[in-house]
C-alpha cells in the first residue's frame, strides 16, 4: 500500500511509532503556551527573599528522556536603583537564575526580562515550571509583572515549554 496523503493532514500507509522512531535529530513534540491567567500575576518584593511570583506553565512530557525546555519574557521595574532576579523553580529547587539590575526612573521604564531554562523531563507526569523572583541587592522594591489589575490579559508577558525528543 502506497501512502495517502488527505487534505486533513491524515497520512494512511505508515505506522505512526515506526515513523517517530525513523526520524532523527532534536525536534519539537509539544509545545504549551501558558494561559494568560497563568502569568498575569504581579509580584512585589522588597526583602531579598525567594518568594513564588505566581506566575507558571505546565507541560505533561510523553518521554521521559525528552528534555523541556521554558522560555518567555517578564516585565520587571524597581522603585529604587537594585538588583533583582527571576529563577525557574522546577518543583523542587530554584534553578537558573536571571539578574536585572534597574534603577529609580520615576514613572517607567518598565523592561522585558527574558529567559529560557532546559532540563530533562525525568517523568511522565506533569511538570509546573515557576517564575521565583527577588531583590538581590540594593533597595526598595522590585516589581514583576506590570499592572496589579490585569484583567484577562497577558500583562505584557508570556512564558512557554516544549517537549523535544533528545
Amino acid at each position: 500500500m502506497g501512502l495517502i496523503l488527505h487534505p486533513s493532514g491524515k497520512i494512511d500507509g505508515i505506522n505512526n511509532d515506526n515513523f517517530d522512531e525513523s526520524l532523527t535529530g532534536k525536534r519539537v513534540v509539544q509545545y504549551v503556551l501558558a494561559p494568560y491567567g497563568d502569568i498575569n500575576n504581579r509580584h512585589s518584593e522588597s526583602a531579598g527573599n525567594w518568594e513564588s511570583s505566581g506566575n507558571s506553565v505546565s507541560i505533561t512530557p510523553i518521554n521521559s528522556n525528552n528534555q523541556i525546555i521554558v522560555g518567555g519574557w517578564m516585565n520587571v521595574y524597581s522603585d529604587n536603583t537594585n538588583d533583582h532576579s527571576i529563577g525557574i523553580h522546577n518543583g523542587s529547587s530554584t534553578t537558573t537564575i536571571w539578574k536585572t539590575y534597574t534603577a529609580n526612573l520615576g514613572s517607567g521604564p518598565w523592561i522585558h526580562q527574558n529567559f529560557t531554562y532546559e532540563q530533562t523531563a525525568g517523568t511522565t507526569s506533569q511538570l509546573t515550571f515557576t517564575l521565583y523572583h527577588a531583590r538581590t541587592s540594593g533597595s526598595g522594591n522590585a516589581y514583576l509583572g506590570w499592572s496589579s489589575s490585569p484583567g484577562a490579559t497577558s500583562n505584557g508577558q508570556a512564558m512557554w515549554a516544549m517537549e523535544v525528543v533528545a
